[in-house]
């Protein structure tokens, strides 16, 4: 499949993160996605027909990037826990600071990924509120990214960039999903690049 020069449309963007997703729980069926002891897992039921299930497991997050052509749409999720160190709605000044520090910080794709050599620029980004609903307590962030890049074709590798400025995540489940094929890593802060090639 290729994309158009330019992504254009929610409903465009929403059909290629629902691809990801899919591929997430196929993979998630043959137990790669088991976790590790000693963290706290939260079971949510999230209210849609199919009945759908994820984890929320503190210190782990996940990172789904899809290649294709001179594109790269990835998308971010974690337990806000991992980013903030608390998962309500930011009762005083300091943690509304937080929040907003957070809020400017992943807004920029670097933040959370480089992709080595390719010359790459972000045209879009977007964030769902994690307050969304009322009384819940496992927060987590999911943010969207979209960039062109100019020489993907001399990218080597992808490096998640997270771990230094949010000490909470402690693996990072990365789905690729490229001309090469689909493939998942887990990676953590000392082994922490995904090859492209």
């Amino acid at each position: 499949m290729k994309f158009k020069t330019r992504l254009k449309g929610q409903s465009h963007r929403r059909f290629i993160l629902n691809a990801v997703q899919a591929s997430l729980i196929a993979l998630a069926a043959t137990g790669l996605q088991a976790a590790e002891d000693g963290h706290h897992e939260h079971n949510h039921n999230h209210d849609n027909q199919h009945q759908s299930h994820a984890a929320h497991v503190h210190g782990e997050a996940a990172l789904n990037i899809i290649i294709d052509g001179e594109l790269i749409l990835a998308e971010f999720i974690s337990p806000l826990e991992n980013l903030l160190g608390f998962e309500h709605e930011p009762e005083t000044a300091e943690q509304k600071q937080a929040y907003q520090d957070l809020l400017q910080d992943l807004a920029d794709s670097q933040a959370v990924f480089g992709v080595s050599d390719a010359r790459c620029t972000q045209t879009g980004q977007q964030s769902e509120s994690p307050f969304t609903e009322a009384g819940h307590a496992h927060a987590e962030w999911h943010g969207e990214y979209y960039l062109e890049c100019r020489d993907i074709a001399e990218a080597a590798h992808i490096k998640p960039q997270l771990f230094t400025a949010y000490p909470g995540i402690e693996k990072l489940t990365v789905q690729l999903i490229s001309t090469h094929g689909q493939s998942q890593q887990i990676v953590t802060s000392n082994n922490d690049t995904i090859p492209l090639k």
